[in-house]
């Protein structure tokens, strides 16, 4: 027996489905589950706007907020939450260090 879930849920790609009620989820498979992922773009979309970034299942947007509903505003990186000023600091930390370590050794 279908549950109404079910009845309403669209696949538009072998990495995402649509539910009729606008959500919107992005993933891929591990040898386990699905595993909640997109780079640079919601993993999760509601109709209402709400959105919700994941990468590889981890919380995590580099560009600014994870999360994002109404006007809550999370601030994630590898599964941690920040404020949004620790956010800055530790982005600008990250940044420093891939440009360190893609710079040519000498």
């Amino acid at each position: 027996m279908k549950n109404s879930f079910d009845c309403n849920v669209k696949k538009i790609s072998d990495s995402c489905y649509k539910v009729d009620n606008g959500l919107a989820i992005y993933y891929y498979f591990d040898e386990k589950c699905a595993v909640l992922h997109r780079v640079d773009e919601p993993a999760i979309e509601f109709k209402t706007g709400e959105k919700h970034y994941y990468l590889h299942g981890m919380r995590h947007n580099i560009s600014g907020p994870a999360v994002i509903y109404q006007e809550v505003k999370q601030y994630w990186l590898n599964d941690i939450q920040y404020s949004q000023e620790d956010f800055e600091i530790k982005k600008l930390k990250l940044e420093k260090k891939l440009l360190k370590d893609v710079q040519p050794q000498s």
